[in-house]
């Protein structure tokens, strides 16, 4: 975890890095789909993407909390009687 000071550098650098790769696996993806015959360059980068960000997810997933739900602070429901 970053300390406060460095939050926002870590988080531009972050999004940085992300954009560019994002964006090369953008570029290789159009290369496979004008080069490669038939419609094995889509299938591939539909797969590439899939793997991408399955890869990509794991740490979130690892490492980031999942916040508590709103209904868990939600009193019981009252009804009335008619």
């Amino acid at each position: 975890m970053a300390k406060e000071d460095d939050r926002d550098r870590v988080s531009a650098r972050g999004y940085a890095l992300g954009y560019l790769g994002g964006g090369i696996l953008l570029a290789i993806n159009v290369v496979m789909i004008q080069l490669l015959p038939g419609t094995w360059g889509p299938r591939l980068s539909f797969l590439s993407v899939a793997i991408w960000w399955a890869i990509f997810s794991i740490p979130l997933f690892r490492r980031v909390p999942e916040p508590p739900s709103a209904t868990a602070k939600l009193a019981p429901a009252r009804t009335s009687s008619p």
